[in-house]
């Protein structure tokens, strides 16, 4: 599409806790809980998407794929987007926005959930929609959060009203947050069948539950995909998971057939595994079994659609090359060999590298190499003086609505 002139509208559907667990160990259910989602071959990128967050977290695996940078090197239950974030850090909106494109965000919760009302602008998103302005009259799954096909519906109409500019269109949904245990009434249900290794006499109605709302977000992908099928304008869909759902450990322990605290450090990074796929309508080469980490999806997602990249993009695919997995749970090689994240960070001159260039980019605001992590002409994002008034406006205009509070 590009090496035609034409780029292609890009929207990045970042699900909520979006994940197959088959990753985990054996276990059957009545029916699929994915099948369109699996079915996707032609003109697909895809593979295992290895975060860094588990059951919760949700804007660190968000900040890896728009800035590129990896937070498995952050404290613990540290989130960039409270701390980190400002006006002047890089990120995948404003080297698009470099390249023509105009950028839009949503999320259907509230706008205050992560800081997203401010760390959006920062990035370099043009328009933002959230659950005051955007959704508070939308469809609800299980009665408690706005569902997908609400929030894939006003990407559609986003599309529709495009202007002469390509559009980039990221959207964080919510209808899979935790917990699991509302109920599913009116969903087609999936329900697990056996489990070779159970131990224990326990019924995973949460699991169910959970598989449930999976099938549920499978059926609205496929509808959103169908819609730009039909298209015949370019479109790329890249779409992932953030994390895992929190369920009850017995599930883990059944899975596997033995308790947490016997799991090696290898299985436990199996818990912080989702899928990712890059679709277009139109021919590219297909690929399947591409496992990365969050860090490296921003720079596939470029190279897949012939977009400019940047040095630090390219840097990324060298260490993609050694090391496709460096996550919070530990590194794989380009050989399969495992390490945990202490030994890497110890042993490993790679990553050490590495965590220079974090800091670099993350942290040392003054002596920042922009040329290495922005295009030419990258804009920054909106300062706080400029954020202020739009901020207190909306604060005056919603700040009663008090549905959807939840941090996502």
């Amino acid at each position: 599409a590009v090496a035609s002139g034409k780029k292609p509208t890009i929207i990045a559907v970042m699900n909520e806790s979006f994940s197959d667990l088959s990753v985990l160990g054996n276990f059957q259910t009545n029916e699929d809980y994915m099948p369109f989602f699996r079915s996707l071959s032609k003109n697909t990128v895809r593979g295992n998407l290895y975060v860094d967050v588990y059951g919760a977290g949700t804007c660190n695996t968000e900040y890896s794929f728009l800035t590129g940078n990896s937070t498995a090197f952050v404290p613990e239950n540290t989130r960039p987007y409270q701390m980190y974030v400002n006006y002047q850090t890089p990120s995948l909106a404003k080297n698009l926005k470099a390249q023509g494109y105009e950028t839009y965000a949503m999320h259907p919760g509230k706008s205050s959930a992560w800081k997203r009302n401010k760390v959006y602008p920062y990035l370099g998103f043009d328009h933002t929609y959230f659950y005051e302005d955007s959704f508070s009259n939308a469809a609800l799954t299980r009665n408690s959060y706005v569902s997908d096909r609400a929030t894939y519906q006003k990407i559609i109409d986003l599309y529709k009203n495009r202007g002469s500019k390509p559009q980039f269109i990221f959207d964080v949904t919510i209808a899979n947050h935790g917990g699991y245990n509302v109920g599913t009434s009116g969903m087609e249900q999936v329900k697990i069948t056996s489990m070779p290794n159970q131990k224990s006499n326990v019924e995973h109605t949460d699991a169910d539950e959970y598989l449930t709302l999976i099938k549920e977000s499978d059926t609205a992908l496929k509808e959103m995909i169908d819609y730009f099928k039909s298209q015949d304008e370019p479109v790329a869909v890249v779409f992932f998971g953030d994390h895992q759902p929190r369920l009850d450990n017995s599930f883990y322990e059944d899975v596997k057939g033995k308790s947490l605290s016997s799991w090696s450090n290898e299985e436990l990074q199996q818990r912080y595994i989702t899928p990712y796929i890059i679709w277009t309508n139109y021919d590219i080469n297909s690929q399947s079994g591409k496992n990365l980490s969050v860090n490296y999806l921003q720079t596939t997602l470029l190279q897949t659609l012939g977009l400019k990249t940047t040095a630090y993009d390219k840097y990324e695919q060298s260490m993609y090359d050694k090391m496709p997995v460096l996550n919070y749970k530990g590194a794989i090689t380009s050989d399969g060999d495992y390490l945990t994240l202490d030994d890497a960070e110890k042993y490993n001159t790679q990553v050490q590298n590495y965590q220079k260039v974090l800091y670099n980019n993350m942290f040392d605001k003054h002596n920042r190499n922009r040329s290495l992590y922005l295009l030419k002409n990258a804009p920054d994002g909106k300062t706080d003086d400029e954020l202020r008034p739009y901020l207190e406006k909306y604060r005056k205009k919603y700040g009663n609505n008090t549905l959807m509070n939840v941090v996502n």
